[in-house]
């Protein structure tokens, strides 16, 4: 009845968006393993809190990955912002 070598999300309409996630997918399950096994190495309980930390730890090591770009963009924003009434003088200037 169902065939068990085509996965639905591989084709139509989102398929090149999955295409494109799953070695982000892997990635960060690799990273949120890595660190689960590292804190099981060090003496934590294989179920619990180990696995709260390392997912603790996948959200900071993403944040730190996303930090350059928005700080790029928050200073981005404040050259906008200065150079937004010399803008303005153009537009009025060229307005018609």
């Amino acid at each position: 009845m169902f065939n068990q070598d085509h996965f639905l999300l591989d084709n139509g309409l989102l398929g090149w968006f999955y295409k494109i996630l799953t070695p982000i997918e892997w990635l960060m399950t690799q990273v949120m393993t890595l660190c689960h096994k590292f804190l099981v190495l060090i003496g934590m309980n294989e179920i619990g809190f180990s696995w709260v930390f390392s997912i603790v730890f996948l959200v900071l090591a993403v944040h730190a990955c996303i930090f350059p770009a928005f700080i790029k963009s928050i200073k981005g924003m404040r050259n906008m912002q200065a150079i937004a009434p010399k803008m303005k003088k153009i537009q009025q200037k060229y307005k018609g």
